[in-house]
C-alpha cells in the first residue's frame, strides 16, 4: 500500500551533485507490455475536416546540431590540460548559448528526449562555472500542478462542399507547475502524459527558462555507487519494503520526492510504481504517497 503521508520537501539535483549524486539518468526498465507500437513522439492529433480529432503519424524532428557541437566541447575540455581549458572556456559559453535555446525548444517538443539529452551533474561539476550557469537546472521534490481546461472556438471546412466552414470546439489543457516559489510549465510524456491537477506531486527533471521536463516516473531509482543526500529521509516503513514489508536495507533504494524508500527486489520496485501509476489518476486535489 502507498505511504499516506510524506513531507513535501525538495531537493535541488545541485546540491545532490555536491553530494557525489549522479543518477540524472537512473530510469527503470521498460515494460514488456508497454512498449507501443509507434514511438507516441511521433503521433500528433489535429482536427480533420468533419471536425474530429485525427492522429497524424509525423516524421521524428532531429535533434539540434548545437547539441552535438556542445557535447564535443566537452568532451575536449574534459580531457584538456588547465591551460588549454582557459583557451577554449569562451568557446564552451558561446556554445552553451546555442545550447540553452536548443534545449528549451527541446523541452516543450518532446521532453523525454530533453532528459535524455541533459548534461550529468558528474559532468558538470567539471566544467566552468560560467558554462554550468547556462545549462539547464536538475530539479527533484514535490510541487503543485495545476491545469486548466480551455475551449477554443475553430472554423474547420465542411467536406463536399468546397468553400464552407463550421465552427467546432475543442479543448486544450493549460498547466502550471509551482515549485519552490516558481512558476514553470510543465511537460509531461509517457504515463504522466495528461497529468491531472494535483498538489504535493512528487517528480524530478530538468527546467529551463520557465520550461520544465518531468521524468514519467515518480520514483527515482539510485545508482549503486550513488551516495545518500542527508536531505532524504526514509519514510514511515523505514528500510522494510513497502510492497511485502520485508526488510529491504541491502536491496534497491529510491526517492520519492525527498522520502527514501527501501525495495527488497527490482520486480517490488516496479509494482510500486505502477500504483503510482494508477493512484495519479484518480480524480482528487491531493497526489499520491
Amino acid at each position: 500500500m502507498i505511504m499516506q503521508s510524506i513531507k513535501t520537501s525538495v531537493v535541488r539535483w545541485e546540491l545532490l551533485a555536491a553530494l557525489g549524486i549522479f543518477a540524472v539518468g537512473a530510469s527503470l526498465p521498460a515494460y514488456a507490455d508497454e512498449k507501443p507500437k509507434q514511438d507516441e513522439r511521433n503521433i500528433q492529433y489535429r482536427v480533420g475536416p468533419d471536425g474530429k480529432m485525427v492522429a497524424v503519424v509525423v516524421a521524428p524532428v532531429p535533434d539540434s546540431p548545437a547539441f552535438a557541437r556542445f557535447d564535443k566541447w566537452v568532451a575536449d575540455y574534459l580531457v584538456a590540460k588547465d591551460e588549454t581549458k582557459k583557451k577554449i572556456e569562451e568557446e564552451g559559453i558561446r556554445l552553451a548559448v546555442d545550447r540553452r535555446q536548443a534545449m528549451v525548444e527541446l523541452i516543450k517538443r518532446d521532453p523525454k528526449r530533453a532528459l535524455e539529452r541533459a548534461i550529468y551533474p558528474e559532468e558538470r561539476q567539471q566544467l566552468p562555472a560560467r558554462v554550468v550557469s547556462l545549462l539547464e537546472d536538475f530539479l527533484q521534490g514535490r510541487a503543485h500542478n495545476n491545469i486548466v481546461v480551455m475551449t477554443i472556438k475553430e472554423e474547420v471546412p465542411v467536406p463536399d462542399q468546397p468553400g464552407t466552414k463550421r465552427s467546432v470546439f475543442r479543448s486544450i489543457n493549460q498547466g502550471s507547475f509551482e515549485f519552490r516559489g516558481q512558476s514553470y510549465t510543465p511537460h509531461f510524456y509517457g504515463k504522466r502524459k495528461g497529468m491531472l491537477s494535483k498538489r504535493n506531486l512528487p517528480f524530478y527533471g530538468i527546467a529551463l527558462d520557465g520550461q520544465i521536463a518531468i521524468h514519467e516516473n515518480p520514483l527515482r531509482v539510485l545508482t549503486t555507487n550513488e551516495i545518500v543526500s542527508s536531505l532524504a529521509k526514509p519514510g514511515e516503513k523505514g528500510t522494510r519494503c513497502p510492497v511485502c514489508d520485508k526488510e529491504a536495507k541491502d536491496g534497491k533504494i529510491a526517492i520519492l520526492g525527498n522520502t527514501l524508500l527501501y525495495f527488497d527486489t527490482q520486480e517490488h520496485v516496479q509494482k510500486f510504481i505502477e500504483q503510482l501509476w494508477e493512484a495519479e489518476q484518480v480524480i482528487g486535489p491531493d497526489a499520491h504517497g
